[in-house]
C-alpha cells in the first residue's frame, strides 16, 4: 500500500511538473515564432518527447502483469531520478530562458548557449530525460520498460544528434561560422 501511494505522489508531482513545463513551452514557442525562428526537425522532437510519455503506461502495464512490488531500493533509485531530473530541467529552463522549448529552433546569429549548466553538460536536457524515463520505470520496478526506454532513448538522441550535425555545417557553411556552434 505504502509503494502505490508513493508512486501515486510521485506521478502527481511529475504531471504536475511536465504541466508548468508545457505552459513555459507555449509561451516560449510563440516568442521563437514572432522572432522569426526557423524549427528544426519536429518529428524527431516530437519522438522525444512522446518517448516520455510513454513510458508511464508501459511501466504500469508490465508492474500490472508482472504483478511486481517495488522494493525500497526501487523507490529511493527512482525518486532520486525523478529530483535530479526535475533539478535538471530547472536548471536547463533558467539557462535558456526564452529560448527554452520542446521543439528545436534556429535564430540566425544567436549562438550556442554556454551558460550555466551548458558549461558542464552539453544537453542537459537529454540527460534530464533519461532520468525521468528510468526513474518512472523504477517506480514500479518495471525494469524491461526501464531497458527498452533506455535503449528506445539512446537510438533517438544519436539520430537527433546526427541530425544536429549535419545543421551545425549547414550553418557554419552558410554563414562563415566556425566554433560558434558544437555538435552532440
Amino acid at each position: 500500500m505504502n509503494q502505490i501511494i508513493a508512486w501515486g505522489i510521485a506521478l502527481f508531482a511529475y504531471l504536475l511538473t511536465r504541466y508548468a513545463e508545457f505552459r513555459v513551452h507555449r509561451e516560449n514557442c510563440e516568442f521563437l515564432e514572432f522572432a522569426n525562428a526557423d524549427e528544426r526537425m519536429p518529428r524527431l522532437m516530437c519522438w522525444f518527447y512522446a518517448l516520455g510519455w510513454l513510458v508511464i503506461p508501459c511501466a504500469a502495464l508490465e508492474a500490472f502483469e508482472r504483478a511486481t512490488i517495488p522494493t525500497t531500493w526501487h523507490l529511493t533509485t527512482a525518486l532520486s531520478c525523478l529530483v535530479i531530473g526535475l533539478v535538471l530541467r530547472v536548471v536547463t529552463l533558467n539557462a535558456l530562458g526564452r529560448l527554452w522549448t520542446m521543439r528545436c529552433f534556429y535564430i540566425p546569429g544567436v549562438p550556442q548557449v554556454k551558460r550555466g549548466i551548458y558549461r558542464w553538460i552539453r544537453h542537459p536536457e537529454y540527460v534530464a530525460r533519461l532520468l525521468d524515463g528510468l526513474g518512472l520505470s523504477l517506480l514500479l520496478a518495471a525494469h524491461y520498460t526501464a531497458a527498452l526506454f533506455s535503449l528506445t532513448f539512446f537510438i533517438l538522441v544519436r539520430r537527433i544528434a546526427a541530425f544536429e550535425r549535419e545543421q551545425i555545417d549547414e550553418m557554419k557553411g552558410s554563414e562563415g561560422l566556425e566554433d560558434q556552434f558544437q555538435p552532440l
